[in-house]
């Protein structure tokens, strides 16, 4: 229980460590600095949320669609760099907002929700997080507003990243291999370090706006 307790405060110090560090990062790059108020970022009890979240007349995502804008990755890329800092898995899940939207293939929020999270998880796989820490990848719809007094609010459409809390991924001692024959007598071997964060995002582009008059899902 003593363990659990020094584990858990390991955890906390590790999550505020990642929100300090990607608020610094957004902040010190200055094309992105519009969109610091599009990164969220709390702790919960299921672990680090980390949200992208469309302001009204910057979007994430064009309306109706799942391939993200180049400023959406750029962001994304910053999340990457500190997710690969750190030892939980991921749950990622996709947001809408209220507004209707089904097209004649009965293509409809549930699905936009899904593709858009599924995006983010194959971006997040080509930024060198590993396939084996993304736990599960969630489509939400419109059922878990950020502004539930405002259901079709910009803000509602996001996505959400979650370092889980409690699911740290340890690597594996390496084992010596012992010729055939012969009595193993080597020494247990220390845990390998675990792998080196990526490398640093090049400095972004300018951002692309995204911003229109349509409305977006």
């Amino acid at each position: 229980e003593q363990l659990e307790e020094v584990q858990a405060k390991k955890e906390e110090a590790q999550f505020e460590e990642a929100e300090d560090a990607l608020n610094k990062a957004i902040q010190g790059i200055p094309q992105l600095k519009q969109l610091a108020d599009s990164l969220l970022i709390d702790n919960t009890p299921e672990g680090l949320r980390i949200q992208l979240v469309d302001q009204e007349g910057l979007a994430m995502f064009p309306s109706g669609g799942s391939e993200m804008y180049l400023h959406t990755r750029k962001v994304l890329e910053l999340v990457a760099k500190v997710i690969n800092e750190m030892p939980q898995q991921i749950a990622i899940s996709g947001h809408t907002d209220a507004t209707k939207f089904v097209n004649e293939a009965g293509y409809s929020n549930w699905e936009l929700s899904a593709d858009r999270a599924n995006n983010a998880r194959r971006v997040l796989k080509n930024l060198h997080i590993p396939e084996e820490r993304i736990a599960r990848i969630v489509s939400r719809a419109a059922t878990e507003p950020l502004m539930p007094e405002d259901p079709t609010n910009a803000r509602n459409r996001r996505l959400s990243i979650v370092l889980l809390r409690g699911t740290s991924v340890q690597t594996p001692p390496a084992k010596a291999v012992t010729p055939p024959g012969e009595q193993d007598q080597t020494a247990p071997r220390e845990p390998t370090q675990p792998e080196a964060a990526a490398k640093a995002a090049p400095l972004p582009e300018p951002v692309q706006s995204g911003i229109g008059n349509e409305v977006q899902k």
